[in-house]
């Protein structure tokens, strides 16, 4: 019933399907499967480019095959089309698709929940926009980076890695959020065995808010027609705090 997940297949988008490659990939790695994950995280990369980011991930666990075989299969797939089209198909496509995502104007529409689509509802000014876009993202990375590197438990750190895409990327349309789907699932598991009631009624209100869409945004104010954003924000805020009440668990343990 989230109307992410709604809008995903009622519109027939990708979303969903991009998703099932990028765990299927994960999985695949960890039956030691590198080449054939890597060729399908190629394929999901090739359908979403976005999705390089989650290179990254593997980069942080060493899967050095599994990355050399997804860059070779964009590649492979990037020289095939030329030949069924021209080469000015890629120009154009260069044109038309990569180049309005350097215009940081018409970002504040209501479809669209990153950090910059916030910033944008509540400072007109492009460079401002700009700039702090640029500084969430350097920070949403880099903490991506340092907890990634620390933490073992492979499904926390992917939850991770999909909530700052979602965050971070300039254009987090609403069907996207149906990659909230893993990590909804994977901190609900540890939020159950925890029996934090404070962390349930975080987790809860994360999905509504997620699920949530305003048939009619502009009868509301600003603060209130960001509601994918802040459940996305709960749910890296909960990320964490699993992470460091792990973390200091161990310590006080290893004390």
């Amino acid at each position: 019933m989230s109307f992410p997940t709604k809008f995903s297949l009622g519109m027939g988008q990708i979303n969903p399907i991009v998703l099932f490659l990028l765990l299927l990939a994960v999985f695949l790695e960890t039956k030691n499967k590198s080449i054939p994950a890597g060729i399908i995280l190629g394929a999901s990369i090739a359908l979403k480019p976005i999705f390089v980011f989650f290179l990254l991930f593997f980069a942080l666990k060493k899967s050095w095959k599994l990355i050399f075989a997804s860059i070779s299969t964009v590649a492979l797939l990037t020289i095939s089309t030329l030949i069924f089209w021209p080469i000015q198909n890629w120009f154009s496509w260069y044109a038309t698709a990569i180049m309005p995502l350097a215009n940081f104007a018409g970002r504040e529409t209501y479809l669209n929940q990153g950090v910059v689509s916030f910033i944008s509802r509540f400072i007109g000014s492009i460079d401002v926009r700009i700039y702090l876009n640029l500084a969430a993202t350097i920070l949403l990375i880099a903490l991506t980076i340092y907890f990634a590197a620390r933490e073992k438990r492979q499904n926390l750190v992917l939850s991770l890695f999909i909530i700052v895409l979602l965050l971070f990327d300039t254009t987090s349309w609403q069907h996207h959020f149906v990659w909230l789907i893993f990590p909804f699932i994977t901190l609900s598991g540890y939020i159950f065995k925890s029996k934090n009631a404070i962390l349930m009624v975080l987790l809860t209100l994360s999905y509504l808010l997620v699920s949530w869409n305003f048939k009619n945004p502009q009868a509301f104010p600003l603060i209130l027609v960001s509601n994918q954003f802040y459940g996305t924000l709960i749910l890296l805020g909960i990320t964490l705090f699993l992470y460091h009440d792990t973390y200091y668990r161990r310590l006080r343990l290893h004390r």
